[in-house]
């Protein structure tokens, strides 16, 4: 029997960070959708030690080995040794994969996962980076919200979220591309589905993660400045729109701070009131603008329309006034497939047959532009 050895995850350069992680002391915290680590090792045994804390949302995780997931586990609170594998041939290279199948959670102040150290009988060999690289910016959709159970699942609970048969873990697949994913479900472009202003992805996304504001994922430099110098794509692909789309039918948000009250509001013929789709208009070119600012070269392409095109009027005119007014075209525009009755999910959400037509779009779309 080989002797066990342990590998500090912030101390190994062979050890391959995936996604938005955030480096803490000698390990890694992982808040996004799909952040992780590879592994390749030839051992016949592998364990990761890990720490989570919630209240309400606990932190699910999948393995995968050899591109396949093989187990899909719920971490529980405090610290941890969790088996990847055991009694597997020594001497055959494996490449394990842990991400992070829930989504940062901004209803939950305690929520996080923390990855120590890894504990192997083998040698650790080292991950090759592939030479593409892609962020999904997105909503409930990106966060694969209602990929995991049962259509007639209805409850808003972590276990339904999932980072493997995502549309956007699907197209980095099949373009051989690296994956970094910053979503939250019900935010918006401008505002939630539920008028509330501050919940939007551009106010946050110079930040590791400023969806959470508990202390300690403050202590876990959440709130800080990301380093943009880590992960620059070669594309970003920005699916938002559909909860602001939500926001013109739902009740406004009072911000008990100023009292002002916000909400989108339509006509009496159901449209949108022209003034309130201008707001979100604006917005998206203000993203665009804020995206150019940390990726100077990067291709920008909005995706939209999986749960409905009803701003997709205005979010082309955003992209057509900022090219024009930016002399910027490397942005673009995509249509994705609208979520059908047979491939809807959980929680009205798209499945998993809805992200691999999602996935199989992009996938043309991107191809096009960022082959080499």
């Amino acid at each position: 029997m080989n002797v066990m050895k342990d590998h500090t995850i912030g101390d190994v350069n062979e050890i391959k960070k995936n996604g938005r992680v955030v480096p803490y002391r000698s390990s890694v915290a992982l808040f996004w959708t799909g952040s992780g680590i590879t592994i390749t090792v030839k051992a016949s045994e592998l364990w990761i030690e890990a720490e989570s804390d919630y209240t309400v949302y606990e932190p699910w995780i999948s393995i995968l080995i050899n591109g396949v997931r093989v187990s899909r586990i719920m971490i529980q609170k405090g610290r941890q040794w969790i088996c990847l594998f055991r009694g597997m041939n020594t001497e055959l290279e494996k490449t394990v994969e842990i991400k992070k199948d829930t989504q940062a959670m901004a209803a939950d102040n305690n929520h996080y996962v923390l990855l120590h150290t890894v504990r192997t009988d083998g040698e650790l060999l080292k991950t090759a980076a592939l030479n593409k690289k892609i962020e999904f910016i997105g909503d409930s959709i990106t966060s694969g919200e209602g990929i995991i159970g049962a259509k007639e699942e209805t409850d808003w609970i972590s276990m339904w979220f999932d980072s493997v048969d995502n549309y956007a873990t699907m197209t980095a697949k099949k373009l051989k591309s690296e994956c970094s994913i910053i979503s939250q479900s019900g935010w918006g472009v401008y505002c939630g589905w539920d008028n509330t202003v501050r919940n939007n992805i551009p106010d946050i996304y110079e930040l590791n993660c400023g969806a959470c504001s508990g202390d300690n994922e403050i202590i876990l430099a959440a709130k800080e400045n990301y380093d943009f110098n880590a992960y620059q794509p070669d594309a970003i692909v920005i699916n938002l729109g559909t909860n602001d789309t939500s926001a013109f039918s739902n009740e406004g948000w009072l911000d008990t701070e100023s009292g002002v009250l916000y909400k989108l509001h339509k006509n009496e013929d159901d449209s949108f009131c022209e003034a309130d789709a201008l707001l979100v208009k604006t917005a998206v070119i203000r993203f665009l603008k804020k995206l150019r600012c940390f990726h100077k070269s990067a291709y920008l392409v909005w995706a939209y329309g999986i749960l409905g095109t009803d701003l997709e009027p205005y979010i082309l005119q955003a992209i057509t006034q900022y090219r024009s007014e930016e002399k910027d075209e490397r942005v673009h525009y995509c249509r994705l497939p609208l979520m059908t009755d047979e491939t809807t999910g959980a929680r009205w959400h798209p499945g998993k047959a809805a992200h691999e037509l999602v996935a199989d779009t992009l996938t043309d779309f991107l191809n096009k532009l960022i082959s080499t």
